[in-house]
């Protein structure tokens, strides 16, 4: 199977009114590029329209994404492995079909304690 937009821009990934994204091939692409990469990660947006933005984020084990935050709501899901993702005071620790919200503006960051891959949906403006 493959990705009808594999290898395009993204404003070009992003035309139409509707698509396909096999999210497996990509979370596979991410994680040999995040094995080789200094930061221990690689990402892509998976789509954006208006307020909204997809991304997807594989680490290898140990990858970080350091603290941030966005003047929006954040889900972050786990595809693949095991994060922790820590939001102020809290810490959690995300497996597979865990899903972590974030209120707009909270700081958070996100480890990777296996190779690991998170889909993460951004809904707001962006900081």
């Amino acid at each position: 199977m493959r990705d009808e937009h594999q290898g395009q821009k993204p404003q070009e990934r992003f035309e139409g009114s509707a698509g396909l994204i096999h999210l497996d091939q990509v979370a596979g692409e991410l994680l040999e590029l995040a094995d080789t990469a200094a930061s221990g990660r690689a990402s892509r947006t998976l789509y954006r329209y208006g307020p909204v933005t997809v991304a997807m984020f594989a680490f290898r084990t140990g990858g970080e994404l350091p603290a941030h935050a966005a003047d929006a709501v954040v889900t972050i899901q786990c595809l693949r492995g095991r994060v922790q993702v820590s939001a102020g005071d809290d810490l959690f620790d995300v497996a597979v079909h865990g899903l972590t919200r974030l209120a707009p503006r909270q700081v958070h960051a996100v480890r990777a304690e296996s190779a690991s891959v998170i889909l993460v949906h951004i809904a707001g403006q962006r900081a």
